[in-house]
């Protein structure tokens, strides 16, 4: 998944929820990802 294009530009968030047996979110976890690419590469 890090190395395929992002399809919406060049950031992306993945989040996960944990919830209990009534439903009740007992965790949530966020990862923000975003693509920069150094200048010396497209020169």
């Amino acid at each position: 998944m890090a190395k395929d294009k992002l399809l919406d530009g060049d950031q992306r968030a993945f989040v996960v929820s944990i919830n209990d047996e009534a439903g009740q979110t007992v965790l949530r976890v966020a990862l923000s990802l975003t693509v920069e690419y150094p200048s010396d590469v497209n020169e």
